[in-house]
């Protein structure tokens, strides 16, 4: 109990180790005594990220225009041949600011 009234927070787990949870809160103010409470801790599985990885590999898999064909094939392990790119060439040094030759 903190002020009177029963105390809650919510947060993100940074880290569990040995039993222990490690929390980051956001709470308007911290408990009276955090050493001798007992805490129970809620869980809440937010699916945002799988959803969004889901997704993205579906669109990998059906979506022949979402990686080139080489990058497919070497994502997946598969042996293909190198492919060198070529950068794009540099402006000439008589090119001015605005695209046009000097």
């Amino acid at each position: 109990r903190a002020y009177g009234r029963p105390w809650e927070a919510t947060g993100h787990v940074l880290r569990i180790t040995d039993g222990e949870i490690a929390l980051e809160l956001k709470a308007p103010h911290a408990p009276v005594d955090v050493h001798d409470a007992v805490y129970v801790v809620d869980f809440v599985w937010k699916g945002t990220s799988y959803d969004r990885m889901q997704a993205a590999l579906k669109t990998f898999a059906v979506d022949d225009a979402s990686v080139s064909g080489y990058l497919y094939h070497r994502l997946l392990g598969h042996d293909v041949e190198p492919q060198l790119i070529k950068p794009p060439a540099a402006p000439s040094a008589t090119t001015t600011a605005n695209g046009t030759s000097a």
